[in-house]
């Protein structure tokens, strides 16, 4: 149905005892006209897209955290710029350690403090992980955007670089697939205020090179198309179990 035939119709579905579902919800202002009109339940992608560029600023705390990112992702950062750039917010200086403590992670013991993470577990991984408690800590984003990025990038790391702890590019090029959707720009105004390595920015921008062509299985299994995936010649059974994997850690790093 369109807009007008939907608007007509809620009124008579109100009074049945059941919840409505709106299918093929694929932007948020599709999302939020159905929600508007009573819908409880939603199927799509919608939450995976930016919305439509608005004539006011973006707000001023995801200005601010997309220059932390930013700071995070330059190639010459070090571990006292980390150290600094995470403690300027003690919210995310907390959840960061709450994600390095989790049974997700599996530290042998627990971190008290950035620098102990830092020098327990590397530059990269610390980078990294920062890079997720800044992406969820956007409050105004529903919370499946950044289970969909947790998913993608783990699903990235076991099927492009095997089930070791130590989060790589292959996690990084998953991780960052969202941020559109988490900016509300386009993936090419995005990497202008990342900077990412050219490897990372061809894979999000065009899914070449190992990198996209691991993130365009995921996606494809993500939803769906499988002849896609045939087409890619990549084991289904493969894909199947690292989707399951990622699912589960992600519940638990995200728990």
């Amino acid at each position: 149905m369109n807009r007008e035939q939907l608007a007509r119709e809620m009124p008579s579905l109100r009074g049945l005892m059941a919840s409505p579902l709106a299918e093929n919800v694929e932007t948020m202002e599709d999302f939020e006209f159905c929600r508007d009109l009573g819908f409880q339940y939603f199927q799509g992608y919608f939450f995976c897209n930016p919305k439509s560029a608005a004539t006011t600023p973006p707000p001023p705390k995801r200005m601010a955290l997309c220059g932390l990112l930013s700071r995070l992702q330059r190639p010459d950062v070090t571990t006292n710029e980390i150290e600094v750039i995470m403690s300027e917010d003690p919210s995310l200086s907390t959840s960061l350690q709450r994600c390095i403590n989790s049974a997700a992670i599996g530290m042998p013991r627990k971190i008290q403090s950035i620098p102990h993470a830092i020098r327990m577990v590397g530059l990269d991984h610390i980078r990294t992980l920062s890079s997720l408690v800044i992406l969820s800590s956007l409050d105004d984003k529903p919370r499946e955007l950044t289970r969909t990025s947790v998913i993608r990038a783990r699903m990235c790391q076991l099927l492009g670089e095997g089930p070791s702890r130590q989060y790589g590019s292959f996690f990084t090029t998953g991780l960052f697939s969202t941020l559109e959707a988490f900016l509300d720009c386009s993936m090419e105004k995005a990497m202008e205020q990342i900077p990412l390595s050219d490897e990372i920015r061809t894979a999000l921008l065009h899914k070449k090179g190992p990198k996209g062509r691991m993130l365009a299985a995921v996606i494809a299994y993500e939803q769906g198309d499988w002849d896609t995936l045939i087409q890619m010649r990549i084991d289904p059974e493969k894909v199947a179990k690292a989707y399951l994997d990622s699912v589960a850690w992600g519940e638990e790093l995200l728990h």
